[in-house]
């Protein structure tokens, strides 16, 4: 950090709002970008853009002379971008929405599709590496998309055992997918399972 910086953060701790818009100008197209690439959404990467902002403005105070706030930021980002892919993974009309946006912001290349089928194969893969109660539940709750309730009503087994099944599952999904993908796919798809 240079010494410009340094004076800004030391005014941004003070309350210094020209100090904001110095760093928000500084941050924000970095910022946006790197939520793009989490959520492939223009207006929804802009949105976390702005949140990233509010939620340094409000942390203002308890920022030190030694922060890397360029990290901080990308923090704050990543963040607020795995708490809105879980969102999308819990609301049926967002994931079809995020599906929709991801096809249209992709451009349609035979690698990337090679990698789509490739991803959805491992996905398969790790369901199918389940313990064969386990991956009934999971496929339930994440293929079919069936309730809790459903699931116990459906296999004559409590919530509570339905629960412990999706959790184990989805902590053996993820160890899977870690074990056997890239970094973005596994980000991605975990965070479909993110409980």
């Amino acid at each position: 950090m240079d010494l410009k910086e340094r004076i800004h953060l030391q005014r941004l701790t003070e309350g210094n709002k020209a100090s904001f818009v110095y760093f928000h100008s500084l941050y924000l197209s970095r910022v946006y970008h790197y939520c793009f690439k989490f959520v492939r959404s223009r207006e929804v990467a802009e949105e976390i853009s702005s949140d990233v902002f509010v939620k340094l403005w409000e942390k203002r105070a308890q920022l030190r002379s030694d922060t890397g706030l360029e990290g901080l930021l990308f923090k704050i980002a990543r963040d607020f971008c795995l708490s809105y892919l879980r969102q999308v993974a819990r609301n049926a009309d967002l994931r079809k929405h995020f599906v929709e946006t991801y096809l249209a912001q992709t451009s349609n290349t035979i690698e990337e599709e090679i990698y789509l089928r490739e991803g959805i194969k491992l996905a398969g893969q790790a369901i199918d590496q389940l313990p064969p109660k386990c991956r009934q539940v999971f496929r339930l709750r994440y293929l079919d998309g069936l309730s809790l309730n459903q699931i116990a009503e459906e296999l004559h087994i409590s919530t509570n055992t339905v629960q412990n099944h999706l959790q184990k599952g989805t902590r053996l999904v993820k160890v899977y997918l870690q074990e056997h993908s890239d970094l973005a796919f596994c980000l991605l798809i975990s965070s479909f399972f993110a409980g």
